[in-house]
């Protein structure tokens, strides 16, 4: 609790920072849709779904690391990662300058998403582990 009242107090701080604080995950989907990118500043985690979110919605990622032992964010070309503050000014900047960039990467993580994400390779890989076939 203390953590996020000093959080929304240096947040209201700064003019360039909205803080939301909780959202409904069923809202979530139109802030997806009004980003340019998905900033992910985590040093420790899973997977995240907020990439999904993401890609789903044809959004780039900036991640502080690469969460796929395969380096998924950098083979499938679906956004940058960074390992230190400057990196991450460079990636959001050279994003910001451009657009292009951005729509590229956004159109192929909607068609990543589309291959290994939808409800129907879903459905199917459930379907197969379900089965055994």
């Amino acid at each position: 609790e203390g953590l996020y009242e000093e959080t929304r107090a240096r947040a209201a701080e700064l003019t360039n920072v909205e803080f939301l604080g909780y959202v409904p995950f069923e809202e979530t989907g139109r802030h997806f849709a009004d980003a340019m990118v998905l900033v992910n500043t985590s040093a420790v985690e899973g997977f995240p779904n907020t990439y999904l979110q993401a890609w789903a919605a044809g959004k780039p990622v900036i991640g502080s690391f690469d969460p796929d032992p395969d380096d998924l964010i950098q083979r499938q070309r679906l956004g940058v990662y960074f390992t230190d503050v400057g990196q991450a000014v460079q990636h959001i900047s050279g994003l910001w300058q451009d657009q292009a960039r951005v729509r590229d990467i956004g159109e192929r993580a909607v068609a990543y998403m589309q291959e290994h994400h939808s409800e129907e390779v879903v459905a199917g890989q459930l379907g197969e582990l379900v089965t055994g076939l």
